[in-house]
C-alpha cells in the first residue's frame, strides 16, 4: 500500500484564486482508491503545509511507494521553484521550496517516489530528482529506488489551471490512446510503474498551450494501480491487441474461431460426463490443439463468454456452460510442483479449495482435490495445455500430477506425443494406455475437416479486407496440399493465423499472375519474410524473440525478458537493449508474441512452440556435449540473481 499526499492551494490572500487546483488532487487521490493512504492538505498556510511535509518522514514501511501533488501558483526563482501557500507573498522567500519538499519526500522510507508539481515554472523542480536520489541511495537498503518528477510546464512557461489535472485523471480512469502504450498499461497488469503514468502524460499531451516536463532517476517498479487491470481476461495475440488499440482493429480483436465442430463436441462431452479420468487431445504441431480446449475454457470463463456473445456469431458445436471448466494451465518448462500450485490458485478462486498461505506442490493438491470431492465437491474439470512443452518434466508432470488427479477430477490434456528417454511408452501412451477417451488430430478423417476449417478460416479473416483480394481462392490456395507436405507437417492452423495476419496488413491482389508466389508456404518462409520486413535490424529482431524461448509457463515479465536478452546477446554487443527495444519488437512482430498474464503481471510467450523451436531448436545431448552451451548465460544470469 503506497502512501498518498496532497497539496491543492486554489484560494490566496495575495493572489489570482484557482477553480481546479483543490479539486484536480483530489481527484487524482480517489482514482488511486483503497491502494494508497493518505490526505489532501486543502488551502493550507505556509505552517501547516510545511508541517504536513515534516509528517511524512519515516512514514512509508519496506520502500514502498510514495506519491506527492502539489498544485497551485508558483514563482520561479534562479536558486530553485518556490509553491506558493495560501498566506504566502511574492518576495524570493515565498511559499516552501520545491527541494524542500522532495527532501522529506525522501527521508519517508519510500523506495518509489513520484512527485507532481502542477504549478507554473514547475520545470525548475526537475533537478529535485538528482538529489531525491542520491538521499535515497544514502539511507535506503532496498534494491529498486526510483525518483520521478512531473512538471506541468517547463521552467519559462505558465501552466494553465487544470490542464495537468485532466490529463492525470484520464490516465487514471481509461489509460492511455496509443497502442504501444497501452500494451505496458496491459490488462494483465494490476499495476504500473510511475514512470509509465509520466510517460503517458508527455507523450500523448496534445496541448500547445504548455509542455509537460519529466524526469527520473533510479530503477522504476510497481507504484500505481492500473485501470485497466482485468483478473479474468485471456491471452492474446500483441498484433491484434495493438490494431484493436488503433481504433481500426475492431474486426481482429473478435473470435476467429472456425468449424472445428466434432472435435469441440467431442471435449464438451468429456467436461460434461463428470467422470473422472484422462482425457487426450493431441496432433502434430499446429494442428489446433490448443484452439479446440482453448475453446473450451473460453466459453467457461465468465468474462470472456461475454464478450464471445456479444459479437453475435452463433457457433454450431456444443456450449460446455459457464464456468465449467475449473482450471486451464499451460505447461511449458513447468514443474509437477509448479503446475500444481498454479491449478490450485485457480481451484480456490472456483471454491473447490480453500485458501492457503503456502505454496502447494503435486501430492499435497493431489490430497486436498481428494478429500473435496469425497466431501460432496463435484469433480472439477481441469484443462492442462503443452503437456509436451514441459520438456524434460513431461512424464513427472503426467505420472506424479495429472494420472493422479484423474482419479478424482476430469483432466484433459493437450499435447504432442514424445517418446519416453530410454525407451518404454511414450507421452500419450502414458496418460492413455489404448486408444479410450482421446481425439487424434493426425487421424485422416480429421485431416479432411481441419483442411475444410481452415479454408472457412482464411476466407473469413480476408472477406472485408480488400475487393482486390479474391479471399476465397487464398483460403483454397492456403489449405491446399500442394501448399507443402501434408496437413500435419504443414503445422495448417497456424500457418493460416500467420499468413491471414499477413495479408490483413499488406494485401495482394489475386487477378496478377504470381499472387501465389506472395503466399508463404511454411513457418519457416512466414517467419523469414517478416524478420526481412521489420523496419530495422532483423537480427536483434531474432535475438529479441529467442529470447523468449528461456521462459516457462505463460510467459516471461517484460524485465525478465529484457534480462534475459541482454544476458544472452554476443559478446561484441556492447549497447544495453531497454524497454523501448521490447516496445519495438511488439510493434513490428506482435503476431508471434502473446500476451497473458501471471499474478497480476504481463507476461509474454512466444506464439507456439514451433516457433521456439525454429528459433532456439530442442538440444539433444551427445558424449560430446552433454549441456547446451547456448543457456549458460541464463543460466548463470539465474544464479546471480539467486
Amino acid at each position: 500500500m503506497g502512501l498518498f499526499l496532497g497539496v491543492g492551494v486554489g484560494e490566496y490572500d495575495r493572489h489570482k484564486q484557482l477553480p481546479w487546483s483543490v479539486h484536480d488532487v483530489e481527484a487524482v487521490r480517489g482514482l488511486l482508491g483503497g491502494d494508497f493512504v493518505g490526505e489532501v492538505v486543502v488551502n493550507p498556510d505556509e505552517a501547516t503545509a510545511r508541517q504536513r511535509l515534516r509528517a511524512i518522514e519515516g512514514a512509508v514501511a519496506d520502500g514502498g511507494g510514495l506519491l506527492l501533488m502539489w498544485s497551485g501558483h508558483a514563482l520561479g526563482s534562479p536558486a530553485d521553484l518556490r509553491l506558493l501557500a495560501r498566506d504566502s507573498g511574492s518576495s524570493a522567500a515565498a511559499g516552501v521550496a520545491a527541494r524542500d519538499v522532495t527532501a522529506y519526500c525522501a527521508v519517508s522510507g519510500a523506495g518509489q517516489l513520484l512527485l507532481i508539481f502542477d504549478t507554473c515554472f514547475s520545470g525548475e523542480a526537475l533537478p529535485a530528482a538528482a538529489v531525491a536520489a542520491e538521499v535515497l541511495q544514502q539511507l535506503q537498503p532496498a534494491e529498486r529506488l526510483w525518483v520521478g518528477v512531473l512538471a506541468a510546464c517547463r521552467s519559462e512557461e505558465t501552466a494553465q489551471d487544470g490542464l495537468l489535472g485532466q490529463r492525470l485523471r484520464q490516465l487514471l480512469e481509461v489509460g492511455p490512446v496509443d497502442p504501444v502504450l497501452r500494451v505496458r498499461w496491459s490488462v494483465h497488469n494490476a499495476w504500473l510503474r510511475g514512470d509509465d503514468l509520466c510517460d503517458a502524460v508527455v507523450k500523448e499531451w496534445g496541448s500547445d498551450r504548455q509542455l509537460p516536463q519529466f524526469q527520473s532517476r533510479g530503477d522504476a517498479w510497481w507504484l500505481l494501480p492500473n485501470p485497466l487491470y482485468d483478473p479474468g481476461a485471456l491471452e492474446q495475440v500483441v498484433e491484434h491487441l495493438l490494431l484493436a488499440a488503433r481504433g481500426g482493429g475492431r474486426a481482429d480483436e473478435q473470435s476467429w474461431f472456425t468449424g472445428r465442430v466434432v472435435e469441440v463436441d467431442q471435449v464438451v462431452s468429456w467436461v460434461r460426463s463428470g467422470q473422472p479420468g484422462v482425457y487426450v487431445v493431441t496432433g502434430s504441431a499446429g494442428m489446433g490443439k490448443s484452439a479446440i480446449v482453448g475453446r473450451v475454457a473460453s466459453l467457461s470463463s465468465p468474462e470472456e463468454r461475454s464478450r464471445l456473445l456479444s459479437e453475435g456469431r452463433q457457433w454450431t458445436h456444443i456450449d460446455p456452460g459457464k464456468q465449467s471448466v475449473a482450471a486451464h494451465v499451460h505447461l511449458r518448462g513447468l514443474t509437477a510442483d509448479r503446475a500444481a500450485d498454479e491449478l490450485a490458485g485457480q481451484l480456490v478462486r472456483r471454491g473447490v479449495l480453500a485458501a492457503q498461505e503456502a505454496r502447494r506442490n503435486a501430492p499435497e493438491l493431489v490430497g486436498q482435490v481428494q478429500r473435496a470431492v469425497e466431501a460432496g465437491t463435484s469433480p472439477p474439470v481441469i484443462v492442462v495445455d503443452g503437456l509436451d512443452e514441459a520438456r524434460s518434466t513431461a512424464f513427472e508432470i503426467a505420472e506424479d500430477l495429472l494420472l493422479r488427479l484423474a482419479r478424482y477430477a476430469v483432466v484433459i490434456v493437450a499435447t504432442r506425443d514424445v517418446p519416453r528417454v530410454g525407451g518404454g511408452p511414450g507421452l500419450v501412451e502414458t496418460l492413455q494406455p489404448g486408444r479410450t477417451a482421446r481425439l487424434d488430430l493426425d487421424d485422416p478423417d480429421a485431416q479432411e475437416r481441419t483442411a475444410r476449417d481452415v479454408c472457412d478460416y482464411v476466407a473469413l479473416r480476408l472477406a472485408d479486407v480488400d475487393s482486390q483480394m479474391d479471399a476465397d481462392l487464398v483460403a483454397a490456395e492456403v489449405a491446399a496440399p500442394s501448399s507443402g507436405g501434408t496437413m500435419s507437417q504443414r503445422r495448417p492452423f497456424l500457418l493460416a493465423r500467420l499468413v491471414t495476419d499477413q495479408l490483413r496488413a499488406a494485401p495482394l491482389e489475386t487477378a496478377a499472375g504470381d499472387w501465389q508466389a506472395r503466399i508463404a508456404g511454411s513457418i519457416e518462409e512466414a517467419f523469414g519474410a517478416d524478420l526481412a520486413a521489420t523496419d530495422g535490424d532483423g537480427a536483434l529482431a531474432r535475438h529479441l524473440l529467442a529470447a523468449l524461448t528461456h521462459g516457462y509457463g505463460a510467459g516471461l515479465p517484460e524485465e525478465e525478458w529484457l534480462t534475459v536478452a541482454n544476458a544472452s546477446r554476443d559478446r561484441g554487443d556492447s549497447a544495453t537493449l531497454r524497454r523501448d527495444d521490447l516496445g519495438w519488437i511488439l510493434e513490428q512482430l506482435g503476431r508471434y508474441v502473446v500476451q497473458d498474464g501471471e499474478g497480476g503481471v504481463a507476461v509474454y510467450r512466444l506464439a507456439h512452440q514451433s516457433l521456439a523451436d525454429l528459433l532456439r531448436p530442442p538440444f539433444r545431448p551427445s558424449q560430446r556435449t552433454l549441456f547446451d552451451q547456448t543457456a549458460l548465460p541464463v543460466v548463470a544470469l539465474s544464479v546471480r540473481v539467486r
